[in-house]
């Protein structure tokens, strides 16, 4: 029987290691409502599995994850569509730690382009197209290695490349646009995958339920 349970961890640890993010990660959206979340005013609805911001998206009108994550190494995932805006420059952003704006991905330029950006990060660099189209979705994906690489992802391709300074738990906020130019987006899936560690207890402890039956 220990034989069996040390394959079955094995085998365990190796799906993980094939496996996209995606595919074993954390939901902090659920597609119904808004468990989970806070927002600062009432101004956000789910409907047919969207998540939206319905009155004018400024700095003031946030959306924040009630639970601190842990950032030790993780990736962050999520599909998203600018709706429209009511500048020429769509700026919705998604913090990572927005007590001093230390750890973000969005929009920061005078263009329309998805870039990372904060004070924990330096050696900040674009390696890929950051360009984007309102009305069309994107699939962004933050990563951040055990040794505080960073990298973000637009649609899979690779486009910013950093490095973390102080790793500080995530307290994610989305902000739809800011004072500058206020915005509405829509948003269709969140996704937080932890550290490895973190994902191989969740796996032992569905082994152990399983020898239980």
């Amino acid at each position: 029987m220990k034989i069996r349970t040390i394959l079955n961890v094995l085998i365990f640890l190796c799906v993980l290691t094939m496996a996209s993010p995606i595919s074993y990660g954390i939901p902090l959206f659920n597609g119904i409502d808004l468990s989970g979340w806070s927002s600062s005013e009432p101004g956000w609805e789910v409907e047919n599995g969207i998540l939206r911001n319905i009155d004018v998206g400024d700095g003031h009108n946030h959306l924040h994850y009630n639970t601190q994550l842990s950032s030790d190494e993780f990736s962050f995932e999520m599909r998203i569509r600018v709706v429209d805006c009511t500048n020429t420059y769509p700026r919705p952003r998604i913090y990572m730690d927005w007590e001093g704006d230390e750890f973000y991905f969005g929009n920061e330029g005078f263009i329309n382009q998805f870039g990372i950006y904060g004070n924990d990060l330096s050696n900040i660099m674009q390696v890929g197209d950051d360009s984007y189209n309102i009305g069309d979705w994107y699939v962004l994906r933050l990563e951040v290695d055990a040794h505080d690489h960073v990298t973000f992802f637009k649609n899979g391709i690779l486009t910013h490349t950093a490095t973390r300074i102080i790793q500080m738990p995530l307290d994610i906020l989305i902000k739809p646009g800011d004072d500058w130019s206020a915005g509405h987006i829509e948003i269709s899936s969140i996704t937080y995958v932890p550290e490895p560690a973190t994902l191989l207890l969740f796996g032992l402890g569905g082994l152990m339920l399983r020898r239980k039956e």
